[in-house]
C-alpha cells in the first residue's frame, strides 16, 4: 500500500482536540482487511492516520519510518495478527457463543484480517508510540470493548483501555503546551523524502565484485580475522555477482557466466542521502524492493559485504 497524503487537523480520535496530521485510505488497500465487512454490507470504510509530534505541521523522520514498516513494507498486516493472538491467549472458547466459536475457528485456519476493520492508526513522535483501533462482529466481547493493540518493548500488544488511557494523557499534555500556531487547512503535508536524483551518468553500467578494493576495506575497517576475511573473499568470488543498471532495468546476475540469463527488474527511481545511493525496483507486482550502496573512490559497497567496480569496456 502506498502512503496516503496527510492534510493539517485540529482534531485527533473522538474529535480530541490535538494539532496533528491527518490522512485517509479504505481498507481494501490491505488485503483481506475488512473482508467479512465489505463483503457483508458492500461497504469499503475509510481508516484514519494521525501523525503528532513536537512541529506538528511536519512528518518526523521517526514517524516516516513507522509509516513504510506498516504500509509499505507489510507490518501492519503483522502488527494486527500478533496484537490479536495476545487477546487470544485469554480467551475463554468454552464459553463462547457458537457463532463465535465459528468465528475464532475460522481465525485460527484463515487468519484473523477478514474478521476486523480498521478505524485509526496513531503514530506519535513525541511518546514514540504506535496505537492501532479496530472493530469486529465476531466477537461479542470485542465488539463491545473494542480492539486496541499498541507497540510496547518491540512487541504489539493487546489492551481495549489503551487508547482512552493515551487520550487522556495526550490532551492533559496539550493543555500544559497551550496555544499553536497551526492552521487546519487542505494544505498536503511534505513527508521527509530522500533526494531523488536525476544525473545517474555515474552509476549507469556494468558492476563486478572488486576482491582487492572488498579486502583492504575489511582489513581497514577491522572487519574480521585475516582468516575471517580470506573465507569472505573467496566466498565473494565464488557467487561471482554481476549488474548491469541502467535508467529504467536492472540486470543482475548470481554466478556470472555468460550463458547465464540474469535476473530483470524495472528500476522506479535513484535516491540518494549522501554517500548512500538507493535503487528502488520491483520484482513483483505491487512490492517495491530496494539496494542500497554507499558509493566511495568510484566503487559502490554494499551494507552486507562486498564492493563492486565498474567493469572496464574495451
Amino acid at each position: 500500500m502506498k502512503i496516503p497524503k496527510f492534510r493539517r487537523s485540529r482534531s485527533l480520535i473522538c474529535e480530541s482536540e490535538v494539532c496533528c496530521l491527518k490522512a485517509s485510505a479504505p481498507n481494501s488497500a490491505i488485503p483481506n482487511l475488512a473482508a467479512k465487512h465489505i463483503a457483508k454490507f458492500a461497504d469499503d470504510p475509510e481508516f484514519n492516520i494521525y501523525l503528532r509530534a513536537k512541529n506538528p505541521a511536519k512528518v518526523t523522520k521517526w514517524q516516516q519510518q513507522m509509516l513504510n514498516q506498516l504500509f509499505e513494507k507489510g507490518e501492519l498486516a503483522v502488527a494486527i495478527e500478533a496484537g490479536m493472538k495476545d487477546y487470544e491467549k485469554d480467551l475463554d472458547y468454552d464459553y463462547r457463543a457458537d457463532y463465535e466459536k465459528k468465528a475464532w475457528d475460522d481465525i485460527r485456519l484463515n487468519g484473523v484480517l477478514p474478521h476486523v476493520t480498521l478505524l485509526h492508526v496513531v503514530i506519535d513522535d513525541m511518546k514514540r508510540e504506535v496505537i492501532l483501533s479496530l472493530s469486529t462482529e465476531s466477537d461479542g466481547n470485542l465488539e463491545e470493548h473494542g480492539i486496541v493493540i499498541y507497540l510496547k518493548d518491540g512487541a504489539w500488544t493487546f489492551d481495549s483501555d489503551h487508547l482512552t488511557d493515551y487520550l487522556t494523557e495526550v490532551e492533559d499534555e496539550e493543555l500544559e503546551r497551550g496555544e499553536i500556531d497551526f492552521e487546519e487547512d487542505e494544505e498536503e503535508a511534505k513527508l521527509v523524502e530522500p533526494n531523488c536524483f536525476a544525473d545517474i551518468s555515474f552509476i549507469v553500467g556494468t558492476w563486478e565484485y572488486d576482491a582487492e578494493a572488498d579486502k583492504e576495506w575489511m582489513k581497514a575497517n577491522g572487519d574480521g580475522s585475516d582468516d575471517e576475511i580470506e573465507l569472505h573473499i573467496k566466498w565473494s568470488e565464488y557467487e561471482g555477482r554481476r549488474f548491469e543498471l541502467s535508467e529504467k532495468r536492472m540486470l543482475y546476475w548470481y554466478k556470472y557466466s555468460t550463458w547465464r540469463k540474469p535476473d530483470e527488474w524495472e528500476i522506479l527511481r535513484y535516491e540518494k542521502h549522501e554517500k548512500k545511493i538507493s535503487i528502488i525496483f520491483q520484482e513483483q507486482k505491487d512490492r517495491d524492493n530496494k539496494w542500497e550502496f554507499f558509493y566511495e573512490n568510484d566503487r559502490l559497497r554494499s551494507p552486507h559485504g562486498g564492493i563492486f567496480k565498474r567493469k572496464q569496456e574495451f
